[in-house]
């Protein structure tokens, strides 16, 4: 499964409900992006279509320093694990884009949390999630 071509939906919900994150999966253009309110932590949920073995995820961001990536495999998006922690290096002009590695995973629902950045402002312009949809 591939967030481009596979026309899985996503459900992305973030704490500040004033924001939409919905462009960062199915992107319509290279300005649509999710901005953070300021303050840490901040955090996105994706909601896979169904359990989905995860092999990769990589994520297109500015100014993030600090990122976390847990899993869970409930139908609702509780009991989540760690999967990744990482310290992304700051890139003053373009975007950062990490490969995140995970060994392979189940996953219905991937939370993604900014634990710090490098301004006081972050923004997310896509995260692309590879794998295999498992079907409960």
């Amino acid at each position: 499964m591939n967030d481009s071509d596979s026309g899985t939906n996503f459900l992305l919900e973030s704490r500040n409900r004033s924001i939409t994150i919905g462009n960062v999966t199915q992107r319509q253009s290279s300005s649509t992006f999710w901005t953070s309110t300021g303050t840490f932590p901040q955090e996105f949920i994706i909601t896979l279509a169904d359990v989905t073995s995860v092999q990769s995820i990589r994520i297109e961001c500015y100014n993030v320093r600090k990122l976390a990536v847990e899993h869970s495999i409930s139908s609702e998006p509780i009991n989540f694990e760690p999967l990744s922690e990482i310290e992304l290096e700051h890139n003053e002009s373009n975007l950062q884009t990490e490969d995140i590695n995970v060994k392979i995973v189940q996953a219905q629902h991937l939370r993604f949390i900014i634990r710090s950045a490098y301004d006081h402002f972050t923004s997310v312009h896509r995260v692309s999630v590879a794998g295999n949809i498992q079907h409960r």
